[in-house]
């Protein structure tokens, strides 16, 4: 295998479509459609927590990004990056394990996740170990609804996120810290 054999990192998202060698979006309302006349339900999985250095919600929607300093560059300079826009070049962080330098390759969003892929009502927990978190207070504001949840950083970091959860359903949460 040669490196001009990858089409690219399955965590470097530009655009949360389906693209349209497979079909595109009318595609994959088709097979939903398919699926729910028998009875079966569709189950995406999506990672909203980072995505390519070229999405355009760089350009557009800075503020959904980890942003960083020079001195956090200074600290982890495997885990920022400067990126260049038309409305002026910003320092963010790399998408990351917790446990590894950041790749290379992507960005990462204050977007979280949290599915509950059961039938029934369940507690669902998040585990968020990034240390950016801790020290500051968050805002999560689910995007699928209209909830929104005041969190200390420190809980977040220390323990991660419980929430209680309808059979099926999905949050994706913005992470916004509530400190002036």
């Amino acid at each position: 295998m040669r490196d001009e054999d990858v089409a690219g990192s399955g965590f470097a998202i530009t655009g949360y479509t389906v693209h349209t060698d497979l079909g595109g979006d009318a595609a994959l309302a088709r097979l939903r459609d398919r699926l729910r006349n028998r009875c079966l339900r569709l189950m995406l999985d999506f990672v909203p927590n980072h995505v390519g250095l070229d999405h355009p919600w760089i350009e557009h929607h800075p503020d959904y990004f980890i942003h960083g300093t020079e001195l956090d560059r200074a600290r982890a300079p495997r885990n920022f990056t400067w990126v260049k826009r038309n409305r002026g070049d910003l320092l963010l962080a790399h998408g990351r394990d917790p446990y590894f330098s950041g790749w290379p390759d992507t960005l990462h969003e204050t977007l979280v996740a949290a599915v509950n892929y059961s039938a029934n009502q369940s507690q669902c927990h998040v585990r968020l170990p990034f240390a950016d978190l801790a020290g500051k207070k968050w805002l999560l504001q689910d995007q699928l609804s209209a909830a929104s949840y005041d969190w200390n950083g420190d809980d977040l970091h220390g323990r991660g996120l419980f929430l209680d959860m309808a059979p099926w359903r999905a949050s994706v949460f913005a992470l916004v810290t509530s400190d002036s």
